[in-house]
């Protein structure tokens, strides 16, 4: 089960965090939004900071396990880059 499979929707967002030199996108979709998401809570495991998505005690996924929305072992480090994991850039 991914984020990609269930119907968050881009009203569920209560804020923005962006950095000062950051891109806005328009997400226009439920697909392209809950691809953004899953991107988003993959991001430590990317990068090497832990080794599963619930080891990462700042994010948001934690929020979202607790809600049903993400199984807790989903992100467990089995895929080793964003383009295995299809999440894009």
């Amino acid at each position: 089960m991914t984020a990609s499979n269930l119907l968050i929707q881009p009203s569920d967002i209560h804020f923005t965090c962006l950095p000062h030199n950051s891109d806005h996108r328009k997400i226009y979709r439920r697909n392209d939004f809950n691809r953004h998401v899953d991107y988003i809570h993959w991001n430590p495991v990317k990068h090497g900071h832990v080794t599963q998505v619930g080891d990462w005690p700042y994010s948001t996924f934690h929020r979202y396990v607790a809600e049903g929305i993400y199984p807790a072992d989903w992100g467990g480090g089995e895929a080793k880059t964003a383009a295995e994991a299809d999440f894009g850039e």
